[in-house]
């Protein structure tokens, strides 16, 4: 089986655009952080390299956001917190993960050694490039020093000042190609949507998946022997 890894810059809301891509992504990572509630949604393709045609990998990717409540949707995989639990969903084993949700420990790996800036990421890339634009999108590219991805193309989009696409290229030539198709900071989010019932019930002390989740076995991480 082939793995790839995937790098996801989140872009939300209009953008000043600018020749600074530097500027423009701190702009996007300030914006996405400030939103208070948003909608993401996005495909992801993988190749063998550059040049071909058919990806061998490709998955759509939905975020949804309000406040400090998550919905995570990526290929057979979701992911729903609300203000108390943590919820994983894997269709390919057939499995769901029932868990308390903790905020603090969230907290403290946004602020200590798992967060990086942006200065920090730059260091290990070349200066930026603008390759130029086409049919109302311009073209950004930047190269990597040293690490598994030697090139990223970032397209962001003129009408909008939105990113519209960003591409991975690795020293091994496999390539990752990421469409951004949705960027709504006012979405309609119905009521029940980070509702643990949603997922789960307590049928005599038992836990249970219902729903269209009815048939996936639940595990229990609150528990001490799981």
């Amino acid at each position: 089986m082939k793995k790839f890894f995937v790098l996801v810059f989140i872009a939300i809301g209009p953008l000043a655009l600018a020749q600074d891509l530097k500027a423009v992504l701190a702009q996007m990572r300030e914006q996405y952080n400030n939103a208070e509630k948003f909608k993401v949604s996005m495909t992801i393709q993988a190749f063998d390299n550059d040049q071909q045609k058919n990806a061998f990998y490709k998955a759509a990717a939905n975020i949804l956001r309000d406040g400090n409540k998550y919905l995570y949707r990526f290929g057979a995989n979701e992911m729903m917190m609300n203000d108390h639990y943590r919820i994983m969903v894997d269709w390919g084993t057939g499995e769901m993960i029932y868990d308390k949700r903790n905020m603090k420990a969230e907290a403290d790996a946004l602020t200590g050694g798992a967060a990086l800036s942006l200065d920090s990421i730059f260091r290990f890339y070349e200066s930026p490039e603008y390759i130029g634009d086409k049919n109302g999108i311009d073209h950004y590219r930047v190269k990597q020093k040293k690490g598994p991805i030697d090139q990223v193309d970032l397209y962001i989009a003129k009408s909008s000042n939105a990113l519209h696409a960003i591409s991975y290229r690795y020293r091994d030539k496999q390539y990752v190609y990421i469409t951004f198709e949705t960027f709504d900071l006012k979405p309609f989010i119905e009521a029940q949507t980070f509702d643990e019932k949603r997922y789960i019930v307590s049928v005599k002390g038992k836990l249970k998946a219902v729903g269209p989740y009815k048939n996936l076995a639940v595990l229990d991480a609150t528990k001490s022997n799981f």
